[in-house]
């Protein structure tokens, strides 16, 4: 019975490890640790600022989810959150080179931690609230739940081993 759930929840479990992978791969990491402002920031705020935008986003994807879980369909939700490693290259590129987006530096990473915070909590939010849609049983569902917090678990962890090569890459 375990492999018939797990084999029912695979795509949304590979959506949501995909989702946390990334995220830990970036944040706070490269997206906060190794990132300055392009303005003198004595008192660290650019950091504050990007991590309470972090958190806000998160919140605000993870509510919307809550509003519209059956938006995505699951192969909708595997691309965009596959399509979430671009911002790889561009969180590196940020922290790498601040003055190399000019005055908009600062612009650029806060939007591009909004997108980053918005579409961790949504996504996230819609492959665990789907994925145990898929049995009418209750014990199957639970177990579809348990599954789903494995791969989001091995997801953080794959994210924070992400985190230490990507961070290399991400010298000022």
């Amino acid at each position: 019975r375990l492999r018939t759930v797990v084999w029912g929840v695979r795509y949304w479990a590979l959506g949501v490890w995909c989702v946390f992978a990334v995220t830990l791969g970036l944040f706070p990491g490269i997206s906060i640790a190794r990132m300055s402002s392009q303005h003198p920031d004595p008192e660290r705020w650019f950091g504050l600022i990007l991590a309470c935008l972090f958190n806000v986003g998160d919140l605000i994807g993870r509510a919307a989810a809550g509003y519209s879980p059956n938006i995505l369909s699951v192969t909708t939700l595997l691309v965009l959150a596959c399509m979430r490693v671009l911002l790889a290259p561009l969180w590196i590129h940020l922290a790498s080179s601040p003055l190399s987006f000019g005055s908009s530096h600062d612009l650029i990473a806060y939007s591009a931690m909004v997108v980053t915070a918005l579409s961790n909590g949504f996504l996230a939010s819609v492959a665990m609230m789907r994925a145990p849609g898929g049995f009418n049983e209750a014990s199957l569902k639970e177990k579809s739940s348990t599954v789903m917090v494995v791969c989001m678990t091995v997801g953080l962890a794959s994210g924070s081993l992400i985190a230490v090569p990507l961070g290399s890459l991400a010298r000022p």
